[in-house]
């Protein structure tokens, strides 16, 4: 995919940088994967609230997940100096976990451990294998990075596995994938009705559903998304991703509190340092509000901890490009977002309306065809009804392009 020329250039992260690699099962059952995933995605996040650690996204690091390739050439196209790869078998209420730390250009292993379990002490060997790595690092946390992780989500095994498998099914994107994942946290909030990350995560399955009109009952899914996450807000204010549901949820019609949404993106990037999609949602905000120069240098920086970037940092950047007026460097970036997601049809909105500023009605004819495959055939009264964009300037700008693009007013 071809992405404009300001996108960043990959620069040495610094001495502490590090990726955690998913973790391999072990346990010879496919239907366990959930779990080594999870154990992956909870080291990262942790490793991720610690300021003096540039963490590598899970995204990015999740791109090497059942690949085979040298540690250092991983290292390498992840821009990092310490690699954190391990094994994890779970069966009949044991847990094997094997884990190294290996300092990528030498190829040395730092410090390394095999940890024999009891599923219900699965927390503990968590801080264990936390602990090791920070200490291997030689990194001096602050007293209030010490009691954030010192703070276990749940003490409650069980809900912490129904949470893990409901992680699984929300990555997988779908109808089903959603509505199984909304059971599974809701089982987990009945184990454990105080766990703050399973009220985020089923805030954003809320969310998504209605978004993605995976359901007919859109606004009252709206109100259950934005009820849960205050809930987990609420139950822990110092959790990164309950600040980012809270935001994201009120970035979308119909709640649109843009006020909200940029305090609570603040938040997140203060709590956590590494969090790339909070940088990212944050200058999406931005561009809704009227400051897109302010969201570049955050969108360069998410791009930066997350080298594997989903193609929403490209429409986002382009978005930003766009109501700059710099318009031939986001239709690049409109491009490569389409490109990487064909099916969305936010790009191919701003790909018509930046065809319309330069006046390439052929282009503009075409992705009107586009958004009609799409069934989004798009007229202005319509653009302006679904368009977060709450800044005058940056609006008119927006349905100015539509309009130069030929596209009619109802």
């Amino acid at each position: 995919a071809k992405i404009a020329k300001s996108t960043p250039a990959a620069k040495p992260l610094g001495k502490l940088s590090v990726a955690v690699l998913p973790f391999l099962n072990m346990s010879g059952d496919p239907e366990q994967e959930y779990f080594s995933d999870g154990m992956t995605e909870d080291l990262i996040t942790d490793l991720s609230k610690i300021s003096a650690l540039i963490v590598i996204a899970r995204t990015s690091s999740f791109a090497f997940k059942g690949k085979v390739d040298d540690i250092r050439n991983i290292a390498k196209e992840l821009n990092v100096r310490y690699v954190v790869e391990g094994s994890v078998r779970k069966a009949g209420g044991k847990v094997r976990i094997t884990t190294q730390l290996i300092e990528a250009a030498t190829g040395k292993h730092l410090w390394a451990e095999r940890y024999d379990r009891d599923f219900k002490d699965i927390f503990d060997l968590q801080d264990e294998v936390l602990g090791k790595i920070v200490e291997s690092l030689k990194v001096t946390l602050t007293a209030k990075e010490q009691r954030r992780l010192a703070r276990h989500e749940t003490d409650n095994s069980q809900a912490y596995d129904w949470y893990l498998k409901g992680l699984k099914q929300e990555s997988f994107f779908s109808r089903e994938g959603n509505a199984e994942s909304r059971r599974l946290f809701e089982r987990a909030i009945e184990l454990d009705p105080t766990y703050a990350a399973a009220h985020a995560h089923l805030a954003q399955a809320y969310s998504l559903a209605q978004e993605n009109r995976w359901t007919d009952k859109r606004e009252k899914f709206a109100k259950k998304a934005l009820k849960f996450a205050k809930k987990a807000v609420e139950l822990d204010a110092e959790l990164p991703q309950a600040h980012w549901a809270l935001g994201r949820i009120v970035t979308r019609p119909p709640l649109g509190d843009l006020d909200l949404a940029i305090a609570s993106m603040k938040r997140v990037i203060e709590l956590d340092p590494n969090y790339a999609d909070g940088y990212a949602s944050y200058a999406n905000t931005l561009n809704y509000v009227g400051r897109a120069k302010e969201a570049i240098p955050l969108l360069k920086k998410a791009m930066r901890i997350n080298p594997h970037y989903p193609f929403w940092y490209v429409y986002v950047l382009g978005q930003s490009q766009y109501c700059l007026t710099n318009f031939e460097a986001a239709i690049e970036n409109f491009k490569s977002a389409v490109e990487r997601n064909p099916t969305v049809a936010w790009p191919h909105k701003f790909l018509l309306a930046s065809y319309g500023q330069l006046g390439l009605q052929d282009d503009a004819d075409w992705e009107i065809s586009e958004l009609d495959a799409l069934g989004q055939s798009p007229t202005i009264k319509n653009a302006r009804e679904a368009s977060p964009i709450q800044d005058p300037a940056y609006l008119k700008l927006y349905l100015d392009g539509m309009r130069k693009g030929g596209v009619p007013e109802e």
